[in-house]
């Protein structure tokens, strides 16, 4: 008996490093794709990860789970060891390995009160493999009948061949899963109260908000229209960084929300239709900005038909004034190949959505900033930014006509000559005798090509660092290396992701790096005087 009880302990304690695995590795994945299991599954940038991973512990487990345990703890170290970004330590990890715990330990015993009754109303506990010991009359005269051979099928096909072996090997999947569960009806609950509480808490500070959307653009509309629009009198205030997300815009509302915003300036961002239409249910935007639409995250929404019409969601807030667009909605719509569905344009758009097209002249674009052409009224006025990139004259374009709601066209001048640049979105940066441009949170090709041509006449040697683009069809990443080939001298690739295809493509000097600290050292080895670096897009850690 005292073999048997060790034995049992130790398969618990393999199923319990199983079934912590499992909870580490799903909820990790789980953060790393904004907590949707279908991107999971669907949108994961390794696939073959989860058979590793999270199969093969689990299939061992089936078969012993003290195997799973030994497999558990390699394949951790195998994942700490690639991926150095796991799971953030947040409110809702805590919550989730607090309900992975107690569905463990209630697991546990489960299986041990289903032991004790087999023992005690069957008279029967089966040891490890085929020890048994019995103390049931009736089985124990079939015993001094047939044999224990002959009382095998009774032991089959009856509760007494109840082990907790058997249970056991399916303890971390149920553990897991039901977490999974219960996590997720757990957070909609909270969500929904959050929800409630930004609802009266905008309510109550009634700001003026404005709406942004596009494929590409977002952030750097944004960030150009608060630019313009800051003064001493009224506080303007835009959702921070990238926040552009109905989870996002919510815990932005209650936490940060400053009480006497007048000029509240919302970045909204999707990845399935629908997305933009809730964030609109929130905040019913008064001025609307549409900005360029494209094939960006194509491999969530499937078709450009489906991102165009989901883009446009933002036209249909209860409050809308007066909305904004680089192209006529008419001609959006004309991107589709053979689409004829013109339903989802309303006729009163027509009298409060402007169009830009057609009226914005780029002049010059340089390393020194941009000049430009823009139609307002039936006049030109001309326009000049010390922000880099020809696409930026279209955003900047853009958050001049919404300030006009607001401020004369003297001011927005004046205002626009001295934008600031977004960080990490075609930012100039000097570095002893080196010109640093980071570009690293562009990830659009129709801007990673415009950086490209900008810094083409650059007469020291041109140096890329780059991973590729993330969520694009492959042609666009050997758009890129085609691009590379003939604008730098030097390519250094970081992450895998796109590796294979930079690696056929290019044919200029190209080094790889597996981590930040081995791209310093090879910048460091690599730049002559008078280089200029481009930092083109850039990936989370565990890419």
């Amino acid at each position: 008996m005292g073999f048997y009880l060790f034995l049992v302990v130790l398969n618990f304690i393999g199923a319990g490093i199983v079934t912590l695995w499992l909870g580490y590795y799903l909820i990790t994945n789980l953060q790393w794709y904004n907590y949707k299991i279908g991107r999971v599954l669907n949108n994961h940038h390794s696939p073959s990860s989860h058979l590793f991973y999270f199969l093969l512990p689990l299939t061992i487990t089936l078969f012993s789970p003290i195997g799973g345990g030994l497999i558990s703890i390699a394949v951790a170290f195998r994942f700490f060891k690639i991926n150095r970004q796991g799971a953030k330590i947040t409110k809702r990890v805590i919550r989730f390995f607090t309900l992975l715990h107690l569905c463990y330990i209630l697991g546990i015993m489960a299986i041990s009160l289903l032991g004790w009754y087999f023992l005690a109303n069957h008279g029967i506990k089966l040891l490890y493999h085929q020890k048994v010991v019995i103390t049931n009359p009736f089985l124990l005269s079939q015993i001094q009948q047939k044999g224990i051979e002959g009382i095998k099928p009774i032991l089959n096909q009856s509760p007494l061949s109840f082990t907790p072996f058997k249970p056991m090997t399916f303890l971390p999947l149920i553990s897991v899963g039901i977490t999974l569960f219960l996590s997720n009806l757990l957070e909609r609950l909270l969500f929904f109260r959050y929800y409630k509480t930004a609802r009266k808490r905008l309510a109550k500070i009634d700001p003026i908000v404005i709406g942004i959307t596009g494929s590409y653009g977002k952030t750097s509309i944004k960030h150009f229209l608060a630019q313009i629009l800051e003064n001493k009198k009224e506080k303007i205030y835009p959702t921070p960084r990238s926040v552009n997300t109905l989870k996002g815009i919510v815990k932005d509302i209650n936490c940060d929300l400053p009480t006497d915003t007048k000029i509240y300036i919302v970045e909204m961002g999707a990845r399935q239709p629908g997305d933009i239409w809730e964030i609109v249910k929130l905040v019913a935007p008064h001025y609307s900005i549409l900005g360029k639409v494209g094939p960006q995250h194509l491999d969530y929404f499937k078709s450009l038909e489906r991102i165009i019409f989901t883009k446009m969601e933002i036209f249909k807030s209860p409050r809308l004034k007066k909305g904004f667009t680089l192209q006529s909605l008419s001609n959006i719509l004309n991107q589709i190949t053979g689409s004829k569905d013109k339903s989802i344009l309303k006729e009163e758009w027509n009298n409060w959505i402007i169009s830009l097209e057609g009226k914005i002249e780029p002049i010059s674009a340089t390393l020194e900033g941009c000049r430009w052409r823009l139609k307002i009224g039936n006049n030109w006025e001309e326009f000049f930014t010390p922000i880099l990139g020809k696409f930026q004259i279209y955003n900047i374009s853009l958050a001049i006509y919404l300030a006009l709601e607001f401020m004369d066209l003297s001011e927005i001048k004046q205002k626009v000559a001295n934008l600031v640049p977004v960080s990490h979105r075609l930012q100039p940066i000097k570095s002893g005798d080196k010109f640093i441009i980071d570009d690293s949170f562009n990830g659009n090709l129709e801007g990673v090509l415009g950086s490209f041509q900008l810094v083409k006449g650059w007469s020291g040697k041109k140096v890329i660092v780059t991973p590729g683009l993330v969520e694009a069809p492959e042609e666009f990443n050997r758009q890129i290396a085609q691009k590379i080939n003939r604008t730098f001298d030097l390519a250094i690739i970081t992450g895998r992701l796109n590796r294979k295809i930079f690696q056929k493509e290019l044919t200029i000097p190209t080094i790889i790096v597996e981590n930040k600290k081995e791209l310093e050292q090879v910048l460091a080895q690599n730049l002559p005087s008078g280089s200029l670096i481009l930092f083109s897009n850039d990936f989370p850690e565990y890419l």
